[in-house]
């Protein structure tokens, strides 16, 4: 908790002004309507389902059965909010020298919001209802028509289609593509380059999907509603597509491809990640410190100026007063060891050499005894340093 100064500094003043304006800008009312039917359903329910008996619709009547909205009305000025918020320690001071922009930016306004509307009379709704009684009950009339038309009207196989082809505006599919593929090893892969298929599923949804579909025309255009029932089939499956309402619709989304076909199909990994790992595996592997010193130390691998053998030559030489060739004639047992960090290697590797699909495989497939043979030249020789040992 927070203790409030009674003789605030002049710079407190100037934080409690902008943290009001900035809540003035920032306090979306018409949102925080939105925010608190997604967020305090069972208490919006209540409360619309109270206004509707208070208006004389039947008992029975559910809040999502009538179009409604609802209004967000502020009780006390911002500057009360700021002084609640920093008793209750919503806010800190340092969130008040801020101007309250990250208080807002982050949720926490609506956050506290939501727990001290009512408690501490900051805020209070009105249910404006969008149809009278008549309208309602005509509308309710044209949902029972829908409903026993339901099936005839349904084109299963187009809306699978249809959404499948606009999936991006479906962010719940989108989700669910995501999840699937990346759970099967599928981590880059994308809507565009994967097979898979969506199968909707409405039974037992009809008068559900009746009901928002009636609510979608009363919304965009409530003369339909008043011309008896008709719907054909396309203007049905087009409304049934739309994003709001499909949100609603019982789906599900298999992906069709695993981590083979998908690969081979598409001749790019499927996932970088696991691509690097399978790199440095396959480098770890590979590696045997006296192979590899063996294949550094060979007198025809000594003109390349990058053999870290070579380097380490030359300068032991240097310490002993020798020349190349002397150090060279002595007998020695030279062990190569990995320097650096590895994965930088495969990254490397995987963006130049190894990015095409073909050879990425083929360097996977390699035998041991071949790929040891990979660290006499760059960029593998730049991870590697020697010992040498006089024997």
């Amino acid at each position: 908790m927070v203790t409030l100064r009674k003789n605030r500094t002049e710079d407190v003043v100037d934080h409690y002004k902008e943290a009001e304006l900035n809540l003035v800008r920032g306090f979306d009312l018409k949102d925080f309507s939105s925010f608190m039917i997604e967020n305090a359903p069972n208490k919006i329910k209540e409360l619309v389902e109270e206004y509707l008996r208070e208006q004389g619709f039947p008992k029975e009547v559910r809040w999502s059965d009538v179009d409604w909205h609802l209004k967000t009305i502020q009780k006390k000025d911002f500057k009360e909010w700021i002084d609640l918020g920093l008793e209750q320690g919503y806010i800190l001071e340092a969130d008040l020298e801020d101007g309250l922009r990250d208080f807002i930016r982050t949720g926490r306004a609506y956050k506290m919001a939501i727990k001290e509307w009512d408690k501490s009379g900051l805020l209070e709704f009105e249910v404006v209802l969008n149809e009278d009684m008549s309208s309602w009950e005509n509308r309710m009339n044209y949902t029972e028509h829908l409903v026993d038309s339901f099936h005839d009207l349904l084109d299963i196989l187009r809306v699978n289609a249809t959404v499948k082809e606009n999936i991006e505006i479906y962010p719940e599919l989108e989700s669910m593509f995501y999840d699937l593929t990346r759970e099967i090893g599928l981590e880059d892969a994308t809507v565009r380059d994967t097979q898979y298929k969506v199968e909707v599923n409405v039974n037992g949804q009809e008068e559900e999907l009746a009901i928002l579909i009636t609510l979608l025309l009363n919304i965009n255009d409530p003369e339909k509603l008043n011309q008896g029932f008709q719907m054909n089939s396309n203007d049905f499956n087009t409304l049934l597509c739309i994003p709001s309402l499909f949100a609603k619709v019982n789906k599900r989304l298999t992906v069709l491809d695993d981590v083979l076909s998908w690969e081979e199909r598409n001749q790019r990994v499927s996932s970088k990640r696991k691509a690097l790992e399978r790199i440095q595996r396959k480098l770890e592997e590979s590696f045997e410190s006296v192979v590899v010193g063996a294949y550094l130390s060979n007198a025809d691998n000594l003109a390349d100026a990058e053999n870290p053998y070579f380097a380490k030559v030359v300068s032991m030489a240097e310490e002993e007063g020798l020349s190349v060739e002397q150090f060279l004639a002595k007998r020695q047992v030279v062990t190569a060891k990995l320097k650096g960090d590895l994965s930088e290697l495969c990254e490397e590797l995987l963006n130049s050499e190894l990015s095409n699909y073909a050879q990425y495989k083929g360097f996977l497939s390699t035998p041991t005894n071949e790929v040891q043979r990979f660290w006499l030249k760059n960029p593998y020789m730049k991870f590697i340093d020697v010992d040498v040992k006089m024997v």
